[in-house]
């Protein structure tokens, strides 16, 4: 149970820095979430998620890297 995520960088050449990479993938965040956090697939359809996610938002803090 739970997931992981893996970024690869195919840009080797390109200063990215970690919260660049964060930003990269911030929006799948709330995704994996759901998907790890309940073991029953989800009944609310994809686009009705992503604009609840967007009415409420991110979690305080989660825009920095420490």
């Amino acid at each position: 149970m739970g997931a992981m995520f893996a970024v690869w960088n195919d840009l080797v050449g390109t200063p990215y820095t970690e919260l660049d990479v964060h930003q990269l993938i911030e929006a799948t965040f709330p995704v994996i979430a759901q998907k790890s956090w309940t073991a029953v697939d989800p009944v609310l359809p994809y686009a009705s998620f992503t604009s609840t996610v967007q009415k409420v938002g991110m979690g305080p803090g989660l825009n920095r890297v420490v």
